[in-house]
C-alpha cells in the first residue's frame, strides 16, 4: 500500500517530492506525526522530508506531534531537524 516506508522509497527514487504541500500547508511528515506512524516518519525524513516546514498556522511536524500526544516521534524529527541544522 503508498501508506508503507516502503512505497515511501519507492516514490522519492522515483523522483516525488516528499516536501509536497496541500493547501493548507501539510506535508506527508506531518500527516505521518500526527498519526503516530513512526516508522512512516523516519522513512520520510531518510528520503529527504524537511522537518523544518510549516503549514498554514506555522505548526512544524514536531510541534504536531507533541500536540497530539506523540512525543517519541516529535523528539525523532526534532533530532533530525537538529542534526539538518548542523553546519
Amino acid at each position: 500500500a503508498a501508506t508503507t516506508p516502503g512505497a515511501v522509497k519507492l516514490l522519492a527514487a522515483s523522483g516525488a517530492d516528499v516536501n509536497a504541500q496541500a493547501d493548507n500547508g501539510w506535508t506527508a511528515l506531518m500527516a505521518a506525526a500526527s498519526q503516530n506512524a513512526a516508522g512512516m516518519v523516519r522513512a520520510l525524513l531518510s528520503a529527504g522530508a524537511d522537518p523544518a516546514l510549516k503549514n498554514a498556522k506555522s505548526e512544524t511536524a514536531a510541534a504536531i506531534a507533541r500536540a497530539d500526544g506523540y512525543a517519541a516521534v516529535g523528539r525523532t524529527i526534532e533530532a533530525a531537524s537538529a542534526a539538518a541544522s548542523k553546519p
